[in-house]
């Protein structure tokens, strides 16, 4: 298995380009400034003077108890195994990811379809309890919530939409019941990559992240030429997108980026001490939910 490499130049250039550009947007609370150019996703999809039928906009306070409730269960639901772990911390990504798609669509066209993943998710869960089915439904539910993320960036971007529908479609084409679950997480963790590089490139409006993007794009490719196993697809595919995962979060809420630093300094060094792959996925998926969460978080300030 190929060791990933982390260039600590990704973060570097979100940290220039966040205190090159941020701008005090919300001068009552100087600890959320958002990336000047970044944009709220509610710009990009399509306006609606009501909400749609059934549904209600989180609150606040609803936001933050699930935030933390999240954050509980991290810390005192571990499973005993690897594999578990791994199959919990998918879920509680899932989940982080839920609360920011709902916290970034002001429209609430989203909900439906967040609330859909959510009850497929519970119901394969509850159907198949194998752990080789629950690790790919975790990852599942990872890809479906950065698969309708990007769609709420691209609303109103017909070529954007086109290539999300395509890139959708070369997923569908390629996974099943007769295809290995390792293979379809490989597959998921690459595609939502794609998926989250599409949103960011979209919100980035001003080009803060256009270098450190490039940067993740090239770690990317040079991990898939020396990808020899689903299982070294599958780590690239979830190190870049938590790569991506680190300028979103700076994005969201630069104050927290001495928390980012510091997260990304321990995947390195952790994913190096890594003794198999089952330890190296675990490595992944922790700091994926870890950062997931520091975006979450940032965003409950910007409420």
């Amino acid at each position: 298995m190929f060791l990933i490499r982390f260039g600590m130049a990704i973060l570097f250039f979100a940290l220039a380009a966040s205190s090159a550009s941020s701008t005090s947007l919300y001068a009552a609370e100087p600890s959320a400034e958002p990336v000047h150019g970044f944009n709220d996703v509610s710009r990009h999809v399509l306006g609606n003077d009501s909400l749609p039928k059934g549904v209600k906009l989180i609150t606040v306070r609803e936001f933050t108890r699930e935030l933390k409730k999240i954050s509980r269960d991290f810390r005192s639901k571990q499973p005993d195994s690897t594999f578990e772990k791994i199959a919990f911390t998918e879920y509680l990504t899932f989940r982080n990811l839920g609360l920011i798609g709902k916290a970034i669509d002001k429209t609430g066209l989203f909900y439906p379809k967040i609330a859909r993943h959510q009850r497929v998710w519970k119901k394969t869960n509850e159907e198949r309890q194998d752990i080789a089915s629950r690790m790919l439904n975790g990852y599942l539910g990872i890809y479906n919530m950065l698969h309708s993320i990007a769609g709420m960036y691209a609303a109103q971007d017909e070529e954007a939409l086109a290539s999300i529908a395509s890139l959708h479609e070369t997923v569908r084409s390629n996974v099943g019941s007769n295809v290995a679950a390792i293979t379809t997480m490989a597959i998921m963790a690459e595609t939502g990559y794609k998926y989250l590089d599409l949103a960011l490139d979209l919100a980035d409006t001003a080009g803060t992240f256009e270098k450190a993007r490039a940067k993740v794009k090239k770690n990317y490719d040079e991990g898939l030429a020396v990808s020899v196993t689903d299982e070294d697809r599958l780590l690239n595919g979830i190190y870049r997108t938590f790569e991506l995962c680190t300028l979103w979060a700076v994005a969201v809420d630069p104050d927290a980026t001495a928390d980012i630093r510091k997260l990304t300094g321990s995947i390195s060094s952790q994913s190096r001490a890594a003794e198999d792959v089952a330890e190296s996925l675990l490595v992944a998926v922790n700091h994926l939910y870890k950062i997931t969460h520091i975006i979450a978080e940032g965003f409950a300030k910007r409420f």
